[in-house]
């Protein structure tokens, strides 16, 4: 779906680049460009995030760190387990 989610401190992040390179050769970036990305806030994580891992389908993201995981929805990033 071209999303991509990160981390900033304990503040989860996501935004979209579907689109954005332009499908015209007329409206192409070309190679090495910075892409110009708006960034959405998700959320504050109750853990210091080491490392993000999704599932296959994209729906649930799972925050890793601290030596525990939370597993958030990936759209609104509410708790689904812990």
């Amino acid at each position: 779906t071209g999303k991509v989610v990160w981390a900033k401190n304990n503040e989860i992040q996501t935004t979209t680049v579907r689109g954005l390179a332009g499908g015209d050769d007329d409206d192409a970036l070309p190679d090495g460009e910075r892409l110009p990305v708006v960034p959405r806030d998700l959320g504050a994580c109750e853990l210091y995030p080491q490392s993000i891992k999704h599932n296959c389908n994209g729906r649930f993201i799972a925050v890793c760190g601290d030596g525990e995981f939370i597993i958030y929805t990936a759209q609104a990033l509410r708790n689904k387990a812990y």
